[in-house]
């Protein structure tokens, strides 16, 4: 009697132990869910941001009667930028399928990492190599019309902002790694 008590109750503790397994199990993939769908909404909010930019560019820089050449060279950057961020977003958004292949996800993952380092170092001294120089073509316009010490806090502030996003942005990914190895993890046990 007592024997078949203990089968029972060894019974209903497996199967308990089963339903949170499955349960937690659940919660680790819709915690990886959520940080792609936040990193992959970002970046398309980056993209739609960067696709308004470049016609409010144009517009402005024909209104204020900026040389044809600067205004050529800030549309290129800006559409090349753009034209990057689309592709590194797309190769991201592959991601979305993790729970058919977590290492192929992780590949992903990786590479989008190594991606997005480069794109924002790269966006970062094109942006900030851009306003230096501007700094001193316009130099004399700056200084007559006193805005020199408003560019220059600008360049400072927009270096510390890109900084920070950039810190910002691989720290996502890198707590998207951590959930994906926790999730890996408790697949091998």
């Amino acid at each position: 009697m007592e024997l078949d008590e203990l089968k029972q109750q060894w019974e209903l503790l497996h199967q308990k132990l089963d339903e949170q397994e499955i349960v937690t199990k659940r919660l680790l993939e819709n915690a990886v869910s959520q940080k792609i769908d936040f990193i992959s909404g970002y970046n398309w909010i980056g993209i739609i941001i960067g696709l308004a930019v470049i016609p409010v560019v144009l517009f402005l820089g024909q209104t204020k009667q900026v040389e044809k050449e600067l205004l050529v060279a800030i549309t290129c950057i800006l559409t090349f930028f753009t034209a990057f961020g689309i592709y590194k977003a797309l190769q991201f958004n592959k991601t979305k399928s993790f729970k058919n292949d977590i290492l192929y996800t992780e590949k992903i993952i990786l590479k989008h990492e190594k991606l997005s380092f480069w794109y924002y170092l790269i966006t970062l001294i094109v942006i900030f190599g851009f306003l230096i120089v501007s700094t001193f073509v316009f130099y004399e316009r700056l200084v007559t019309y006193n805005r020199l010490w408003i560019f220059l806090v600008i360049i400072v502030f927009g270096i510390f902002a890109g900084v920070g996003e950039m810190k910002w942005y691989l720290r996502k990914i890198k707590n998207l790694q951590q959930s994906i190895s926790d999730l890996k993890e408790f697949e091998k046990e």
